[in-house]
């Protein structure tokens, strides 16, 4: 990763024009520090975070590309990627995990690569010192991720990967989100922070009761997230909606046993999947549907498998993954099923993405799907070489979503 510093320069004889010349490069190269707080870098590239945007929709933008399953290049980091890529101005986002499974072969312990979004050519890498399952979020020409067992939530350059902030949070394994000049995040021990994205000073920090392993999503002024409430005898999911200017709990609603899902935001609704814990592991899941202002239960859906995909809402629709081996495709006002499609394997952690009425999702089978979003029919699939608990995303005319393998994967 290049590191940037201005030489020394002596100041014997310097002129005027020399003198102001240097105060302009010492004022460039204190970087956001200088501006104004809540003043995001300029930058004409769109942001990117995991679940495509604040409120997780999973939606991409349809470029009207025609995907058909080929690879277009693919990038060995020598470790699993279970992080879930981010692409914003040229370039896809992404970490990754040392693991003794999979595809961990001892490379460095956790980093965050950039790559060149077409070619797959590396532009440079953070080595975050730590565990890093989070997905970084891209927004104002700044990344930001958390640094797992680290403990800390990072803030580089996009361009060059140039660390601009960081701030201690506690062990963060989930994903931040980044809405209004904000950047939400929460700590594996409940800690939830909003922090300015542009200096990382804290706008406000609460605790929430439970061990959090589902990421923030923020909409209408509020952020929501789930936690898991983990007793002698029986756990207890629950869904927590925060004030977003000032991390005031709004409502609080229990449901399921654990909840690792991330919720999702759309037309009046919270979607989230919960799992309810079983004998001899054989566990069931459910999504529900709540009402944002309220969390009261609007419905809610079962599966045979516990659920740890978050939705993706495209269409009326909702649609999610279980660990049973289906791909859900619900009715978003009342919950019914409109179509399923087994995929041979567990849907685990991988979340749908939505472009273009093809949904796209990996499997713990080592596969990346294609299917119809109308339908549930069959598009085409595509061979990892390990398990995909990465969820895809899309830009360009590509698909991208890692491995257990360790491999990137651009998808054309």
């Amino acid at each position: 990763m290049k590191r940037w510093h201005i030489g020394h320069v002596g100041l014997e004889g310097a002129g005027l024009t020399s003198l102001l010349i240097l105060l302009a490069l010492a004022m460039a190269a204190c970087g956001p520090g200088s501006q104004d707080a809540g003043t995001a870098p300029k930058t004409s590239a769109p942001p990117a975070m995991f679940r495509a945007d604040p409120a997780h929709t999973g939606v991409y933008p349809d470029t009207g590309a025609t995907i058909t399953g080929q690879l277009a290049w693919k990038f060995d980091t020598t470790n699993s990627v279970g992080s879930s890529p981010a692409v914003s101005g040229g370039l896809v986002y992404v970490g990754s995990n040392w693991s003794t499974s999979g595809g961990g072969r001892n490379g460095p312990k956790g980093v965050l690569y950039a790559f060149d979004a077409a070619s797959g050519t590396e532009r440079w890498r953070f080595n975050a010192g730590g565990y890093m399952p989070s997905s970084p979020a891209v927004s104002g020409g700044l990344v930001y991720v958390g640094t797992g067992e680290n403990g800390h939530l990072c803030a580089l350059d996009a361009a060059t990967g140039r660390q601009r902030w960081k701030v201690k949070t506690g062990e963060m394994y989930t994903s931040p989100a980044v809405s209004e000049g904000v950047v939400y995040s929460v700590s594996s021990g409940g800690d939830v922070y909003a922090l300015d994205a542009t200096t990382g000073a804290q706008r406000w920090k609460v605790k929430v009761e439970g061990l959090t392993d589902s990421c923030p999503a923020v909409s209408g002024g509020m952020v929501y997230l789930g936690a898991t409430l983990v007793g002698d005898y029986n756990d207890q999911g629950c869904v927590y909606a925060l004030d977003a200017a000032t991390g005031t709990e709004r409502w609080k609603s229990k449901i399921g046993d654990v909840v690792e899902s991330s919720p999702a935001v759309s037309g009046g609704l919270v979607y989230v999947g919960v799992t309810l814990l079983g004998d001899n592991d054989v566990n069931e899941g459910y999504i529900y549907a709540l009402d944002t202002a309220s969390g009261a239960e609007r419905w809610k859906f079962k599966t045979s498998g516990g659920m740890r995909s978050s939705p993706a809402i495209s269409g009326g629709l909702v649609y999610v993954g279980s660990d049973d081996g289906y791909i859900y495709a619900l009715d978003a006002a009342t919950g019914a099923e409109r179509w399923r499609f087994s995929a041979g394997g567990g849907i685990m952690y991988s979340s749908p993405a939505v472009s273009g009425g093809v949904i796209y999702v990996g499997s713990q089978g080592g596969y990346l799907y294609a299917l119809d979003a109308a339908s549930g029919t069959e598009r085409w699939k595509f061979t990892a070489g390990g398990p995909v608990y990465s969820s895809p995303a899309v830009s360009g005319g590509l698909v991208y979503v890692g491995s257990e393998d360790g491999y990137l994967y651009a998808v054309k």
